[in-house]
């Protein structure tokens, strides 16, 4: 998730890619060793996708608050979002998670009941 909307207004939190309606999602359609990686100049945003992370079970592989000066910056690719907030003296935070062991899974399709004469 890289430079998605804060939704800074509390009313709006539920918008929010990190929100409790959106980290379900990220569990059933990840792959077995599927990952989030999310970066944002957004202070709020990520102490938010912090709290709720923690809320769901999920495990933080690799945090920052200052991506470019931590080693995880060796693998970045800068996206053009990023440039222009760090030209502008942002701190850009950075984080992988990984899901919850225990993911909720469903069936393509749900089995069809049988029938008993």
């Amino acid at each position: 998730l890289n430079f998605s909307d804060p939704w800074p207004k509390k009313k709006h939190a539920k918008r929010r890619l990190t929100s409790e309606r959106f980290l379900p999602v990220y569990e059933r359609i990840l792959s077995k060793d599927g990952d989030l990686v999310m970066k944002t100049d957004n202070d709020d945003l990520f102490a938010f996708t912090l709290e709720t992370l923690a809320l769901r079970g999920w495990t933080i592989r690799e945090k920052t608050d200052d991506l470019h000066r931590s080693p995880y910056n060796a693998a970045n690719v800068m996206t053009e979002y990023e440039k222009n907030f760090t030209e502008k003296g942002k701190n850009i935070h950075y984080l992988h998670a990984v899901p919850p062991v225990l993911r909720v899974t469903f069936a393509s399709q749900p089995p069809k009941p049988e029938l008993v004469s």
